[in-house]
């Protein structure tokens, strides 16, 4: 009988979702793997962190367009797969902005430049970058 269980996310990037998993210290395979769970019972997953230490994985597989975690929790201990699922959306929340930021600021200093305008940036240890412009009329 399998335990198997998933929990619905409204993660959809496989990129982020990865990207944040890492960001969390776990070792992530991509591609077609098995997720081991009770007696040797499987479930196919696209994103893999195994276990070793218990013989139980955890795995991510898309579902319409959504990932969701597959685990069989029975085996999976001091993890709780809410928690779980909030610091990835966390993560996954902070590489999405990061990666905003450095859009916008790639396409502000484009446009700059095009104009005339010369550049000196700073970034600053909150993460906030400072452009400052100068043009010689």
């Amino acid at each position: 009988m399998s335990h198997f269980s998933t929990v619905r996310t409204e993660i959809k990037n496989r990129d982020h979702l990865v990207s944040a998993l890492k960001q969390m210290n776990y070792s992530v395979k991509t591609g077609n793997y098995q997720c081991r769970g009770y007696q040797g019972n499987t479930q196919s997953v696209e994103l893999l962190i195994e276990n070793a230490g218990s013989g139980y994985d955890l795995g991510f597989r898309n579902n319409n367009g959504n990932y969701e975690l597959v685990a069989d929790w029975y085996g999976i201990k001091g993890v709780n797969s809410d928690q779980l699922i909030n610091n990835i959306q966390s993560e996954i929340t902070k590489i999405e902005n990061k990666i905003k930021q450095e859009y916008a600021y790639n396409t502000v200093k484009e446009k700059l430049l095009d104009q005339g305008f010369e550049i000196d940036d700073e970034l600053r240890e909150d993460g906030e970058i400072r452009i400052k412009l100068s043009r010689i009329v």
